[in-house]
This record gives C-alpha cells, structure tokens and sequence, in this order.
C-alpha cells in the first residue's frame, strides 16, 4: 500500500512540474509578445506622426485650413487621425489585457524556484537508487567471492 501512495506521489509531482514548466514558458512568450507590442505601437505612432506632418505640409501648400473643414487632403488627414486614434485605443487595450494576465516577477521567480526544488527532490532520489544500487552490487560481489572461497576450501 505504500508503494502505490508513494507511486501516487511521485504522479502529482510530475503533473505539478509539467504544469509550472509549461506555466512558465507561457509566462516567457507572453512577456515577449507584449514587449514587442509596445515597440510596435511606439514605431507606429512615431510613423503616424511623420504622416502627419507631411500630410499638414501638403495641406497648408494647397492652403487649406488643416484645423476644420478646409478641404480634401484636410479631410484625409482628419480620417487618418479617426483610423489611428481607434487602432491606438484598440493597441494600448491589448497591451492592458496582455499585462493583467501575465505573471509577475514574484510569481515567475517561486515558479521557478518550485521547479528547481523539485528536481533537486529528483537528484536526490536518483543518488539514493544509486547509493543502493552500489551497495547491492558491492554485496552481491562479497557474496560471489565467499562462495568461490568456500568452493576453493572443498
């Protein structure tokens, strides 16, 4: 009976480290997509308003007033303030909703160190198999020896 609790031990803490391992490489990829996201939407505005100012330059050259309704090009500038104004709204969302389900730090590192615990728990199972694999092997020779001494003696 001790076996199978023991057995069934050994099954709950594989599961657990298979589910902190895959719980950490999610973490892991997660916090890699959101830092590209944000450098995205930092080059993407950066790109908006380089837009801008050439879109307001062709506007004022055309003399029209970029503030109102001065026009077609003041009309494409305006839709494209609409269009990037919803995109960084819907970006900056993403960025939110990506952080509140990412782990923290604090919760990464006890992963981490759950995981590390348990593989040290591992190593030290796998010497003690070892240790008593040796003395068994070690016995298993003095024992041989023996009975070839006593063969030797008759």
């Amino acid at each position: 009976m001790a076996s199978l609790s023991t057995n069934m031990a050994d099954h709950d803490e594989m599961v657990r480290k298979i589910e902190l391992s895959v719980e950490l490489k999610f973490a892991k990829r997660v916090a890699v997509l959101v830092e590209r996201l944000e450098k995205h939407y930092k080059s993407r505005n950066e790109q908006f308003e380089i837009l801008d100012t050439i879109i307001t330059g062709v506007a004022f050259d055309a003399e029209e007033d970029t503030l109102g309704e001065g026009g077609p090009i003041t009309t494409i500038l305006n839709a494209a303030h609409c269009i990037n104004d919803a995109d960084n709204k819907f970006i900056e969302q993403t960025i939110v909703n990506l952080k509140n389900e990412l782990p923290g730090e604090a919760h990464i590192h006890k992963i981490q160190s759950e995981l590390s615990a348990i593989s040290e728990r591992d190593k030290a199972i796998d010497n003690l198999f070892e240790e008593s694999e040796d003395e068994e092997s070690t016995k298993d020779e003095e024992i041989i020896k023996e009975e070839k001494k006593e063969e030797t003696i008759k």
